[in-house]
């Protein structure tokens, strides 16, 4: 399984799984952040596990990183993939976290830092975003 990571406790190395539409109109992402389409993932997931099976840490993110009984976000979905393949090949170089509050909260936390967020646009995040 994966852990769930605070905003607080995020740093550089995060995977940000979006929509391709949303990637082109969502201004404002985690600095540094790798964009990886969530509808993809699992059918490149080999060769995604070959790439980063030495980062100690790959932060997952979506929209909101939402899971609940019955629903579960893209972001946690991949985490849950990547670390189950790390599991099943036995690597414990690196491991999946998941960013607590996704793209949303990351930007309402850090909108005036530069240092932690990309492209910021502060008339986009002015409206409510599902």
């Amino acid at each position: 399984m994966y852990e769930e990571l605070t905003l607080a406790e995020a740093s550089a190395l995060s995977l940000q799984n979006n929509h391709p539409h949303e990637v082109t109109h969502s201004p404002g992402t985690v600095k540094g952040a790798i964009n990886v389409h969530a509808q993809t993932f699992f059918d490149q997931l080999p060769d995604f596990v070959a790439k980063y099976k030495d980062v100690p840490r790959v932060f997952f993110f979506c929209n909101s990183s939402s899971q609940s009984q019955t629903k579960i976000g893209r972001g946690p979905r991949c985490a849950m993939w990547y670390q189950d393949a790390m599991n099943e090949q036995g690597i414990t170089t690196s491991k999946a976290l998941i960013l607590a509050g996704g793209i949303k909260g990351w930007v309402q936390q850090y909108k005036g830092d530069a240092s932690l967020v990309d492209r910021y646009d502060e008339e986009f995040w002015k409206v409510e975003h599902p």
